[in-house]
């Protein structure tokens, strides 16, 4: 399976999910679901970045573990690109 996820998009169904962002002192970002408790932790992206393979893979895994979103949902939104042109261009 080979996606581009820019970070934004990204960010946009996390938020879309109820995390909240927070930041380490050396810039990792943190987001913490309100209710779950999950967490996810990523380097300090960009919005425009396209964030790495594994980085959001671990995203899909985590949110359908913590039954959040499954997997096939998860994919649906990153296909269609509803989230697209929610940041960037």
């Amino acid at each position: 399976m080979n996606k581009t996820i820019h970070f934004a998009d990204l960010e946009c169904i996390l938020f879309q999910l109820d995390f909240q962002r927070s930041e380490t002192a050396e810039g990792s970002l943190i987001y913490t679901h309100t209710t779950e408790g999950s967490q996810l932790i990523f380097p300090p992206y960009q919005a425009e970045e396209t964030v790495l393979p594994h980085h959001w893979m671990k995203t899909r895994w985590q949110l359908d573990g913590h039954g959040l979103m499954d997997s096939e949902r998860f994919n649906q939104i990153i296909d269609t690109g509803i989230t697209k042109g929610l940041f960037h261009e």
